[in-house]
């Protein structure tokens, strides 16, 4: 080949480069234009708290806004509970962490639905009903519910934590983590920050060592005098009582350390 003969690579590498450009340029505008999920749940966000009437009393409802913050239509979109965890008022906290609870739509019987660019929808998580006797807390998932969920302990007064994601048939997955607390009344289920749940179990076992420690105390220090105060209003009677137990006290046996 002498140097006046055009290189025959030359040709073949515009076109590989070409193709490489093109393909780089077509991924990078179909994530410019993808369709993004965003989920809120707090309690200023609009509709994640609705007090509405229903059939034969009142009910309050809890959801989560999705919302479409992409260019292009999000396509089979669901929102799923992936780790369920429930925080009693007392006693230790119980998980649900093997099944993925799919959220139905807000007035809707179906758990899965396309999302415009720009548009959101709302999927129930909790609902508190009140039908003129006792409130009762049930789920929003589309299906049957487990019924070890009732075995578990969900259902009844407490804290409670999901972990969830929405998928797309065209989207990135969206996690995030969702928290809330039901004191047994209908304004009672409240959305609370993902560190609520964790702070009042955390409060319960202190109660609960306290009243340890009470007992513990009490059986150290045995039976005292079994005589009431005097009544009636005799300040030197009572002094002269209370310095009776604080004697029968100072004299009782103490326990032998182990």
């Amino acid at each position: 080949m002498t140097e006046d003969q055009p290189l025959g690579w030359l040709p073949l590498l515009s076109g590989v480069l070409g193709s490489a450009l093109t393909l780089v340029a077509t991924a990078v505008v179909f994530w410019i234009r993808r369709p993004r999920l965003l989920l809120s749940f707090t309690a200023r966000t609009r509709g994640c708290v609705v007090d509405t009437p229903s059939l034969g009393g009142r009910q309050r409802v809890l959801r989560i806004l999705v919302e479409n913050c992409g260019w292009t239509s999000a396509h089979k979109v669901t929102v799923s509970a992936i780790k369920l965890k429930f925080y009693p008022l007392q006693g230790s906290p119980s998980v649900l962490a093997d099944d993925v609870l799919e959220f139905s739509l807000a007035l809707q019987n179906r758990s899965v639905f396309d999302l415009a660019p720009g548009a959101h929808r709302w999927v129930d998580v909790v609902y508190a009903d009140d039908l003129g006797q006792d409130v009762n807390l049930r789920f929003g998932f589309a299906g049957h519910t487990p019924l070890r969920l009732n075995l578990l302990g969900f259902g009844k007064r407490g804290s409670y934590t999901f972990s969830v994601i929405a998928t797309a048939e065209n989207a990135s997955a969206t996690k995030t983590r969702i928290s809330w607390h039901w004191d047994g009344s209908l304004r009672g289920l409240t959305i609370r920050g993902w560190w609520w749940p964790i702070f009042v179990w955390a409060k319960s076992l202190v109660v609960e060592r306290s009243k340890d420690d009470q007992i513990d105390r009490n059986r150290l220090a045995g039976p005292v005098s079994d005589t009431a105060p005097p009544e009636g209003g005799n300040a030197n009677a009572a002094k002269g009582w209370l310095s009776g137990r604080a004697l029968d006290l100072n004299h009782r046996p103490q326990e032998p350390s182990p």
